[in-house]
């Protein structure tokens, strides 16, 4: 259900009678539901018809399913996909990734699978939609008419403005934060993802350093409450650059003294953003001391060695990894073998050393885990 008790709409889109019946059944006590036989006629549904999610098989006769997915996130970015195929490659899996898709059912599939996958799907539609209306919001209150994320590019250093962002902030989203873990790390999922989104070059770049800290805290043993704790504020980790200038964020090069000083302002804004959420104490923490440096040369509060926050630490390093890792406009990802310099060169000075030794040895054991497309 939406929040208005709507019921959501569903376009199951397969070849077979027998998984498009059963695909059916399950979804239609919950669901409104389209059906489509083959590609063109699921574009021609997704055309004449407001659509939530659609399941999607990939091999199909005629248009495929893949051309069918293309088309679909050309046309409508709001409409979540789970694709539900008994032809699952690699190769299909990285190009649905690559597309959006939220999710990668093989048949046979189950009822539990396949609603479970769909409610998650959707509550991550729900998400976004809540996110857009923020946007909205935030257009509203600094005076613009232009809606959505555009408008995240009007935000500067003014502390009334962030006071009314932060309000908006949590009247749109603590009830979620108030809900299960799960629900909060989705609300986390899409609010990076669409925070990021105006870049390519930095797209995904949240979701990147969230699963790097997770792989990192635990290779290094952490408790799984803490990792995730951990995991969640690396999704969060630069929201407070709403509450700095594009042009800086986005600026190739070196920033000036001054632009440095309006960037470094980003993880106290960050920590002042998030904090009416009602999230755990520790992850307010890991969000504002994670470009503090070891040896106590970082910011925002220059704290060293074990005054840091250990989920900042973590954070830190995965932070530098997809930094020095990715591509970016003004150059090519490092090789592996100048990111372990770097890591190495600065141990015991910007990286906890301790971690650094875990982080290079899960480099080396787990070659497989970063060679994810995340």
């Amino acid at each position: 259900m939406t929040a208005t008790g709507a019921r959501e709409t569903i376009l199951i889109v397969e070849d077979e009678r027998g998984p498009r019946e059963s695909l059916r059944l399950i979804l239609k006590p919950s669901y409104d539901v389209l059906l489509a036989g083959n590609g063109q006629d699921a574009l021609r549904a997704l055309r004449e018809h407001p659509i939530d999610l659609v399941t999607l098989d990939l091999n199909m006769p005629g248009v495929k399913g893949i051309e069918v997915l293309r088309a679909l996130k050309s046309e409508s970015h709001n409409t979540e996909v789970v694709v539900i195929t008994g032809f699952a490659t690699v190769d299909n899996a990285v190009e649905c990734l690559r597309y959006g898709v939220h999710d990668f059912i093989t048949k046979p599939f189950n009822v539990i699978e396949v609603m479970a996958t769909v409610e998650r799907a959707l509550r991550k539609r729900r998400s976004r939609s809540r996110l857009h209306s923020f946007l909205d919001r935030l257009g509203d209150i600094l005076g613009r008419s232009t809606p959505g994320a555009a408008a995240l590019d009007a935000i500067e250093d003014d502390e009334a403005l962030i006071v009314d962002v932060r309000k908006a902030l949590a009247e749109s989203f603590q009830p979620i934060t108030k809900a299960s873990p799960e629900r909060v790390l989705e609300f986390a999922e899409v609010l990076a993802d669409t925070l990021e989104s105006k870049d390519a070059y930095t797209h995904g770049h949240s979701r990147r350093v969230s699963y790097y800290a997770g792989l990192l805290a635990e290779h290094a043993g952490l408790e799984p409450d803490l990792r995730e704790e951990i995991r969640l504020a690396a999704f969060l980790h630069d929201v407070g650059k709403i509450g700095v200038a594009n042009q800086l964020i986005l600026k190739d090069g070196r920033l000036t003294q001054e632009e440095r000083i309006v960037v470094m302002k980003h993880p106290v804004i960050g920590e002042s953003l998030i904090q009416p959420l009602g999230l755990a104490s520790g992850i307010l923490q890991a969000v504002r001391h994670h470009h503090e440096h070891f040896d106590g040369s970082g910011y925002p509060d220059k704290l060293a060695g074990n005054e840091i926050p250990l989920g900042s630490r973590v954070i830190l390093i995965a932070d530098a990894y997809d930094a020095m890792h990715s591509q970016r406009s003004y150059r090519k990802g490092l090789p592996k073998e100048m990111i372990i310099h770097e890591f190495t060169k600065h141990s015991g000075t910007q990286f906890d050393p301790h971690l650094t030794a875990a982080f290079l040895d899960l480099m080396e054991k787990r070659e497989d885990a970063f060679a994810v497309e995340v």
